[in-house]
Formats: structure tokens, sequence, C-alpha cells
């Protein structure tokens, strides 16, 4: 009787790699292999092979098909043969039932008898219809036998692997390894540089050749003579690239053209940067010039309906927000006129950077005025407050009093009001000078 199984895995010198043991095959023959039911099929055992090459034992497990004894053979027989007369008792009870039901029917539709006969009639099929319904068998749902099968054991059996090729390396073989990888990763990287370099070069040749020889978008930004000497560094280095380059090419060659063709193109790509952010700010811009307009409008009209004293905004504050609306609109009804005249390929009078620090300044100037309303608003309705307060006060004290006056004659002091607080003076104090601008 087999024991184990002993499975060499070797290389293509024929030297082993690794010894792979099978045992437990006897104990499950015994285990499984009983009587004449049972056969015993064999060992089947599953391979694995990696990338590597290298062949594996996974599992392994005896195979033992049993098949169905007599006496399961006989019971399923047994146990068909009830359920196939189950089956005919209950399809001769449907086809009572069925009779009986069409019987009531027509009965129903004739009608001959007179009404005290039909309840005679229903009382008696009433109680011959309990009498039925008791006499009627309980119902008992049967399922179909299985017929019984031949069934396949997989008895597992226990492997185990011992590797003969595991030989450990010295410190010199390790450091020796270690140079090939690292050697082998720096020349993956600089191949990977290499080629990103060139493919990024070659690219930006063929697009500005693209843009500039079809008269694309592009073109318009870009003078004659830069032009000229762009198409000429484009044709200088597509000959370059089909006489030159090789494998031995390095990435700063392919760096340094590309940083050579890119200061060709700064300019007009500047240009076309300009020419596509100066709208987006210039609705920023005509924003705020609307804003300062109604807030300025507003404050004037605020302050002629203030008293002299007591102002919200200070003849100085107007005056700079005035100065500051009429100067942004002058500056730039200037320089619009100018860049709308220019052609698309000379550097625009005004940057998209000088128009929104314009209107930065027209927001700072009114957001300090409306933080200045926000303040005194709320400075009217303290003191609102307190003089609500004060009325109170003194209608308490008027119900208080009897009609008859002090024997002093003196009125009752009036507290002084409470000095400002430190930041309303300081609010107070911050104003514009109008030599500012």
């Amino acid at each position: 009787m087999i024991c184990f199984l002993q499975i060499d895995v070797q290389d293509a010198d024929k030297n082993p790699l690794s010894t792979v043991e099978i045992s437990g095959v006897k104990d499950a023959i015994e285990k499984e292999v009983t009587d004449d039911n049972s056969i015993l099929k064999g060992v089947k055992t599953t391979f694995s092979i990696d990338l590597s090459g290298i062949v594996s034992v996974e599992k392994a497990s005896v195979v033992v098909e049993k098949n169905p004894t007599d006496e399961e053979k006989q019971k399923y027989e047994d146990d068909k043969k009830e359920y196939e007369e189950w089956e005919k008792e209950q399809e001769e009870l449907k086809k009572k039932e069925k009779a009986e039901k069409k019987e009531k029917e027509e009965k129903k539709k004739n009608g001959e008898e007179s009404s005290d006969q039909e309840k005679k009639t229903e009382d008696v099929t009433e109680t011959g219809e309990k009498k039925e319904e008791t006499e009627k068998p309980v119902k008992v749902k049967k399922s179909k036998p299985v017929e019984p099968k031949a069934k396949k054991i997989n008895v597992p059996l226990n492997i185990v692997e011992t590797k003969t090729d595991n030989i450990d390396l010295n410190a010199e073989e390790v450091t020796s390894a270690k140079k090939i990888l690292g050697d082998f990763e720096q020349k993956e990287k600089e191949k990977h540089d290499r080629e990103e370099a060139m493919n990024s070069l070659e690219g930006l040749l063929y697009d500005l050749a693209v843009k500039l020889e079809d008269g694309e978008e592009y073109a318009e930004y870009a003078t004659e003579e830069e032009k000229k000497a762009i198409l000429e560094e484009v044709g200088v280095l597509k000959l370059w690239f089909e006489d030159d380059v090789s494998l031995d090419t390095k990435k700063e060659e392919f760096d340094e053209k590309r940083t050579k063709l890119l200061e060709l193109t700064a300019k007009p790509d500047a240009r076309k940067k300009e020419r596509l952010d100066i709208p987006k700010v210039t609705e920023v811009l005509e924003e705020h010039f609307n804003r300062s307009l109604t807030f300025h409008a507003m404050a004037l009209n605020l302050t002629q309906h203030e008293e002299e004293g007591n102002k919200t905004f200070t003849d100085t504050e107007l005056e700079v927000l005035t100065k500051l609306i009429e100067s942004t609109t002058e500056w730039w009804n200037e320089k619009k006129e100018l860049f709308d005249k220019q052609p698309m390929n000379e550097d625009p009078v005004v940057k998209a950077s000088e128009i929104a620090e314009k209107a930065r300044d027209l927001e700072r100037e009114v957001r300090y005025l409306v933080n200045k309303i926000k303040i005194a608003s709320a400075k009217k309705a303290k003191e609102e407050k307190k003089k609500t307060k004060k009325e109170e006060n003194k209608d308490s004290k008027k119900n208080e009093t009897t009609t008859e006056t002090p024997e002093n004659g003196d009125e009752p002091e009036e507290t002084p009001p409470k000095e400002e607080s430190a930041t309303e003076e300081e609010q107070k104090k911050e104003e514009h000078d109008a030599s500012e601008l």
C-alpha cells in the first residue's frame, strides 16, 4: 500500500530545486474505502507555476467514489411508489371537487324549485357541506423523493516541501547584487527621462509648426520677425531630429533645445495670456465702478440731510472717494481706447494686474465707508436705547413721588452722559487726507 509520494522539482541542469513529500494516502484509503460501494479513483494533485518558471505543489487529495447502497436504492423505490399513489389520489379529489362545483352552478341556473324549497335545500346542502367538510381528510403535501447518486469524496493529504537551492549570500555577494540592481534602476530612470524630454520637444515642434504655418489663432500674437525666428528654429530642430538624434543623445541636449525654443515663444505666449485675461478683470472693474457710483450718490444724499456736527462722513472722505472715481475713470478710458486700437502682436498698453489693482482700490475705499455707516448705525441705536431707558426711569420716578414738593426745592441731578468708548473716538479720528491721491 502507498504511504507517501515524493516529487523532485528540477531545473535545466538536473539539480533539484525542492523536494515535495505527500503523506497520508494509506490512512485516507483505509478510512474511506470500507466496502464494495466505495471505489478508489486515485490521488489528485494540483500544480502551479509562477512568473519565474518555478513549479510548486498547491494541494493533493485522495479521490473516492461512493455508490448508493442497496438499502438506499430500495428506500428510494418505496418512497417513489408511495409518492405516485399520493399524486393519483390528489388528481381524483380535484376531479370530484370540480364535478360538485359544476353541479351546484347548474342548479342555481335552473331555478326550478320554489323559494321555500330552495331554503330547505340550502339548509340541507349547508348541513351536508358541513358534514363533508368535517369528513374531508387533511391535505398533506409530499415532496418528490430524490434518487440517490454516486458521491465523490476528496480526502486532503499532507504536503511538505523542502527547498534545496536556498543558499545564503555572503556580505560581498549581497553588496554586488545591490550594486547591479542600483545600476539597472539608474539606467531605467535615465532612459525614461530621456524619452520624456525627447517627446516633449518633438511635441512642441509640431505644435508650433501647425499654429504658425496654418495661420491659427496663435499666429496673430506674434510679429513677423518672431514668426520668422520661431519657424527657422523649428526647421533646424526638425533636421537635427532626422540626422543627429540617436539612442546616445542625452536628456540635457533635448532640454537645452526646448529652452531655447520657449524663449522665442515667450513674448507671443505672454500677449495671448494678457489678451485672454484682460476681458475678465475688466468686468470686475466695471462692476466696482457701478457700485462706487451708486454708493457715492447715496453718501452725498445722506450727508445733505444730516446736521452739521453729526454727519456720518466728513467732507475729506467724500472728496477722496470722488477723486478716486474720477481718476480711475479717466485712467481706464484712456487705456481702453489705446488697448482697443492696438494690434494683437503688440504688447498691451495695460496689463490685467494693473486693472485688478484699480478695482481693488475702489473696493477698499467703498468698504471703508460702508463699515463707517455700520458703526454709526450701531452707535445711534445704542443712544436711542439709552434715551428710551432714561425716559422710562423718569416716568417711574414721577409715579412714585407724592404731590408735595421737596423741602429744599432741589431738582434731581441729571447724570452726566458717559464718555464715548475708545474705539468710537479712534473711529472719529480716522479720516482720509485728500492729498493721498
